[in-house]
């Protein structure tokens, strides 16, 4: 395979070399607090919006504490974080996929259920910023081969552009709940990726110089540019995640192994 490739588990390789992780992977081997309380309150909600549903499945008699673990009721509410998630990365990957088409000037027919997001995106970003892009800069993969400081990884920028005097790579975020500092290490990741590639092709096209960097979080009721302020210390706690990613895939399950040589 010639050029950079990116399979179904977001793994990426150059010319058909190793696969490596990237970098929403390699992010995820931070602790995320955050997760936990929002699968709390999506799961108390799911319990509250649906307790007939709930009712039902437990009766009038409430099952034994040693079976309860494996109650349907209670798999139902285990499941319902990960219904959420899997519905809003839907959401997400569409509403990127329609402002793709719009900043390389494709036709697209936007579905009722995210015309909203794609309306806040237009009007708040591109109307309100005139952002000037190129085809290469939109949801551009790129690709660090690793040297001493750093293990090889891969990635995909939703965006560089210029918006007046100053050259922004921006990730784009559909949350309900806002933005994190770690996407912070996500946008100097790819700002310090070797080179920007594609499926096919033998080039290695460089990565503009960038001055600033953001999150835009687009919502039905609009869309937002929160700057980031990417120091050094971004990339260096990338690189440390890409550590621990490379222990927990290579190393974790042989450190334990009764042997005292």
């Amino acid at each position: 395979m010639i050029g950079l490739h990116r399979d179904a588990k977001h793994f990426y390789s150059w010319n058909g070399a190793r696969r490596v992780p990237g970098i929403t992977s390699i992010i995820g081997m931070m602790d995320k607090p955050a997760l936990v309380g929002w699968a709390q309150r999506e799961t108390a909600i799911a319990a509250v919006r649906n307790w007939e549903q709930v009712a039902r499945m437990v009766g009038d008699q409430p099952p034994a504490e040693e079976s309860l673990a494996y109650h349907p009721a209670v798999a139902y509410l285990k499941a319902m974080p990960g219904y959420q998630r899997d519905s809003a990365a839907n959401v997400g990957t569409r509403v990127h996929a329609m402002a793709e088409a719009d900043l390389k000037g494709e036709p697209v027919d936007v579905p009722e259920d995210i015309a909203s997001f794609v309306d806040a995106y237009r009007r708040d970003f591109l109307e309100r910023y005139e952002p000037v892009t190129h085809p290469l800069y939109v949801e551009c993969m790129v690709y660090h081969p690793g040297n001493d400081f750093v293990l090889p990884y891969g990635g995909t920028l939703d965006l560089i552009c210029d918006i007046g005097d100053e050259r922004w790579i921006i990730d784009h975020k559909t949350t309900k709940s806002g933005t994190y500092p770690e996407t912070g290490l996500q946008l100097s990741a790819g700002a310090n990726a070797g080179w920007i590639g594609r499926p096919g092709d033998p080039e290695r096209y460089p990565i503009p110089p960038v001055t600033r960097y953001g999150v835009l979080w687009i919502r039905p009721e609009g869309a937002e540019l929160i700057p980031y302020d990417i120091k050094p210390v971004e990339f260096q706690a990338f690189t440390a995640c890409r550590l621990i990613w490379h222990w927990k895939d290579e190393r974790s399950d042989k450190v334990k192994n009764g042997r005292t040589a």
